[in-house]
């Protein structure tokens, strides 16, 4: 084929490309907005059903259904995300944040093919400029490629970890797939550096990639981090963060820390109320959809044995359910201190910390 022929395919190709990924985008709107529809009336029905004596079955069901319709919303939100360009715009990133997010989208399908995802971060998030949609397609990206490479040996696992390395934070991801033979390895890498090129390169950040035969591949992208003075003070704080998913756990833990507040984690409302007793924490942050007890009864099992003391409670809910004006919305936000909406960044956790800080130093 001559070079105006080869072109002529490449042009055919990339136009063909553009106009799939039109359709898709159409597609996952559509999609997005009949779901949200959906969760709306859910929210009107567990809204309707609240303090009336339902059968435990029924409502086992339905609080089911709802967490499912949840994840299926975060994770087509989640490819909204990846599929729009927010062009050459950069902004501070939320790197664990992104990592998570990136997960999500393919936790279901690593489920189905028999792989295990193994999150670890073993540093505080430090701040990094950077393109949001950008970094999380790349992320998604190698994601993809590291399921594909275990997916022919019937099982396997990812491993993701961040550390701090000077003044930088550290992302490695290893798979335990077939792994490339160093010819292989060569022309792959030339590959990767093609797609992730435009996305580190604005935040000079780097990749290397290592593979071995039988053994796996591990890509470490090392991203340099914001200098700045510190934005919030230590608060000497205790809190307690109540959540079913780990991820959630793990991020808020990390928030929380990072200005020195030591965090106790519970799963659900049951396992928390083992470990509270009387103003043992200054902030209970919990999550309201959960198995065996949710956040809203596991208040009421505080109050109703008054163990929460002067404890702020924080709430963490969708902002779909937050966007609601219902009576059901009124009574949960008279049993907490404040609400944090999904999803949440660094900067907001901080912030209502602050202000419920603020407000106990004004009343005393």
């Amino acid at each position: 084929m001559n070079k105006p022929e080869t072109l002529q395919k490449l042009i055919a190709q990339m136009s063909h490309n553009t106009l799939v990924a039109e359709v898709t985008a159409n597609v996952i709107e559509d999609l997005y907005d009949s779901l949200a529809v959906i969760k709306g009336n859910m929210d009107v029905i567990m809204g309707a059903l609240h303090g009336l004596d339902v059968d435990v079955s029924v409502s086992t069901s339905l609080s089911r259904h709802n967490a499912s319709l949840n994840k299926g919303l975060e994770i087509i939100n989640n490819l909204r995300e990846y599929i729009q360009d927010d062009g050459p715009c950069t902004e501070e990133l939320d790197i664990h944040k992104i990592i998570i997010d990136s997960v999500s989208v393919f936790r279901g399908l690593y489920n189905m093919d028999n792989l295990e995802i193994d999150l670890k971060f073993d540093c505080m998030n430090l701040p990094a400029n950077g393109n949001k949609s950008r970094l999380k397609r790349l992320f998604i990206n190698i994601f993809y490629i590291a399921a594909r490479s275990m997916r022919s040996s019937g099982g396997g696992k990812i491993s993701i970890l961040t550390f701090t390395k000077a003044s930088s934070l550290v992302l490695k991801i290893c798979d335990t797939g077939a792994g490339y033979r160093p010819s292989e390895l060569e022309m792959q890498k030339a590959r990767w550096l093609s797609f992730s090129a435009p996305v580190l390169k604005g935040m000079d950040a780097a990749l290397d990639v290592e593979s071995r035969i039988g053994t796996g591949t591990c890509y470490t992208i090392e991203f340099p981090v914001l200098i700045r003075d510190a934005g919030y003070a230590g608060f000497e704080r205790t809190a307690l963060v109540v959540d079913d998913e780990p991820e959630i756990c793990e991020i808020l833990t990390e928030y929380l820390e990072s200005c020195g507040i030591s965090v106790d984690i519970a799963c659900n409302g049951q396992a928390a109320l083992q470990k509270i007793k009387p103003d043992k924490y200054d902030f209970i942050i919990t999550d309201i959809k959960m198995p065996v007890m949710c956040g809203e009864r596991f208040i009421d099992e505080m109050s109703r044995k008054n163990l929460h003391g002067k404890s702020k409670i924080i709430m963490i809910t969708g902002c779909m359910i937050m966007d609601k004006s219902t009576s059901y919305m009124e009574i949960l936000r008279n049993k907490a201190d404040g609400f944090i909406q999904k999803p949440f960044s660094r900067e907001i956790i901080l912030k209502t910390i602050s202000e419920l800080e603020s407000l106990s130093e004004m009343a005393h």
